[in-house]
């Protein structure tokens, strides 16, 4: 039986399509999680790139729309259908700054990890190389456990990243 949308939910999700736009960072959250959460499936693409557009704002801010991006790309592994390659257009926008403070590298890294696929995966380890060059180590070890989550969760890069960890010792 095909879905037949309930009319004020339409009415809901087509009046509060233009917020994405505003420029208050909790009006745009709160309308990217009313589509994640109820909107069709095909529908939520859109609210990627109005929470991209967040990450240029202040750090609070930053902190706040990458902790919902981690989310939702933690549960993009369980429903892989929903967000679909949503942020992945935007992957640049997750590499790390040396100019970012500790937690926001830590959410960007693990946002990485959860993004890696078959198809980007030789982009995200280039950059995990980097990573684990860096200088703190606390993010350096995080780099290292993001590197064996990716050979876990990819198998056509496991024996790369493991042949690459083994290097680091």
């Amino acid at each position: 039986k095909p879905y037949v949308m309930d009319p004020d939910l339409r009415m809901l999700l087509k009046n509060t399509k233009p917020l994405l736009q505003s420029r208050n960072g909790a009006v745009v959250l709160a309308v990217a999680q009313l589509y994640y959460h109820l909107a069709p499936k095909n529908e939520i693409g859109i609210i990627a790139k109005a929470m991209i557009r967040l990450l240029r704002g202040h750090r609070e801010v930053q902190s706040v729309v990458l902790s919902n991006i981690a989310t939702i790309s933690a549960k993009r592994r369980v429903l892989y259908a929903i967000s679909k390659n949503m942020f992945e257009p935007f992957l640049k926008s997750f590499f790390v700054r040396t100019s970012d403070p500790t937690h926001i590298k830590l959410l960007k890294l693990e946002i990485l990890t959860n993004l890696a696929t078959q198809t980007n995966i030789s982009i995200i380890l280039r950059e995990f190389q980097a990573y684990v060059q860096m200088h703190e180590k606390e993010f350096a070890a995080a780099t290292i456990d993001a590197i064996g989550r990716c050979a876990a969760n990819i198998t056509e890069v496991t024996d790369v990243c493991l042949s690459g960890l083994v290097k680091l010792m």
